[in-house]
């Protein structure tokens, strides 16, 4: 057995040492269809991880809600009806804020800059302002970005006074927020004190679902919770596109690009064929005399299949090499199993491709050939 393959190896590597140049067609046409399967998958792939990592983002699974209420007595979302929100599967982080209030820095004359003031309680999740200096505020003391305290003047974390509406108020540390998605921006600025969660109500509620497809699910809710407010006493700010565009990357995102690229393999397996039955007939002598001198049609077939399967082995190899280096310079990471996958079916495909040339080639009767008028 070991004689056989060895004898079909041999003349395989015979036959592409003297059809140099349908070797060469071959090769560079594995190397085209592997490069451009790996490039267009690996492409697809690397913009649709892109997409859902970004689909993650706090800021694209996150829902504001605000109360449009002016009274002063009623401006504030119903604490109850915010808790049973917060605790609604696939919810992972809630935070209640009370109506913003204006916080100036009165220790500077003529200084008119602002900042918000916040009463904030966290409804569900872990806590997601971060202590960065001082320490955490007591009942009465508050914390400050570093934007804000920068903006006002303060050096945090030494103990500074806040004037906030005719009360002076310490601000003790620095905070940073993490996983509230848009809101950050607007706590960028702003001062805080953090509070019990059994305050009555809340000007606005930040909630931050586990997925986009969680969105909905959690507004559709609302009307049920605010039963006691009309639909034009409050605003839930949120992107509900994001919820169709994570189930189309998750179910099919990269079909259509894959099956473009799985035409091109076989475009390739088809040029193959024809370079293969050409192949075949160019070398029907040589057949003919290793026919009439004991060799087989199986092993024909053999020497002729072994010989587009090296040679789009070879190409393959190059092809998926080039295509994940110059996905790698844009800064993509592929994964080595797209290379892999788009190599071992551009081979198999091409494999496939040469049978029928190997037939052509093998099942030619020799004496026919041979035969001298």
């Amino acid at each position: 057995m070991n004689v056989i393959a060895w004898r079909i190896f041999a003349t395989a590597a015979g036959h592409i040492r003297r059809r140099p140049g349908l070797a060469l067609a071959a090769l560079l046409t594995a190397v085209a269809s592997t490069g451009a399967f790996t490039y267009l998958v690996g492409d697809a792939v690397g913009r649709s991880n892109d997409l859902l990592d970004e689909l993650r983002s706090p800021s694209a699974r996150s829902i504001l809600i605000r109360s449009t209420r002016s009274s002063a007595i009623d401006d504030v979302l119903p604490a109850d009806a915010t808790r049973a929100l917060a605790s609604l599967p696939g919810v992972e982080t809630a935070v209640g804020l009370t109506p913003v209030r204006s916080a100036t820095n009165a220790m500077i004359p003529g200084n008119d800059t602002t900042v918000g003031y916040f009463t904030i309680t966290v409804l569900a999740g872990d806590d997601p302002f971060v202590l960065t200096a001082g320490r955490t505020p007591r009942h009465g003391e508050a914390l400050v970005t570093a934007p804000a305290a920068e903006r006002l003047r303060m050096d945090v974390p030494q103990t500074s006074t806040l004037n906030v509406d005719g009360e002076h108020v310490p601000i003790v540390g620095g905070f940073a927020t993490i996983g509230l998605g848009r809101i950050s921006e607007l706590l960028a600025t702003s001062a805080l004190t953090l509070a019990p969660p059994t305050d009555e109500g809340y000007g606005l509620i930040v909630l931050t679902v586990a997925r986009p497809a969680d969105l909905r699910v959690v507004v559709d809710r609302l009307p049920v919770l605010f039963s006691d407010r009309t639909p034009t006493d409050y605003t839930a700010e949120y992107d509900d596109r994001l919820v169709d565009v994570e189930a189309t990357v998750a179910r099919s995102g990269r079909r259509s690009v894959r099956s473009t690229a799985i035409a091109i393999a076989i475009v390739g397996a088809g040029v193959q064929a024809v370079a293969t039955a050409v192949n075949a007939l160019t070398q029907r002598r040589e057949i003919a005399r290793r026919r009439a001198l004991g060799a087989t049609r199986s092993m024909v077939l053999g020497a002729i299949v072994t010989e587009t399967v090296v040679l789009t082995g070879v190409g393959a190899v190059v092809g998926a090499t080039a295509a994940v280096a110059y996905l790698s310079r844009k800064g993509m990471d592929v994964d080595p199993g797209i290379a892999l996958n788009a190599a071992v079916f551009v081979v198999l495909a091409s494999a496939l491709a040469a049978v029928p040339g190997g037939l052509f080639g093998a099942l030619q009767d020799p004496a026919k050939i041979l035969r001298v008028p």
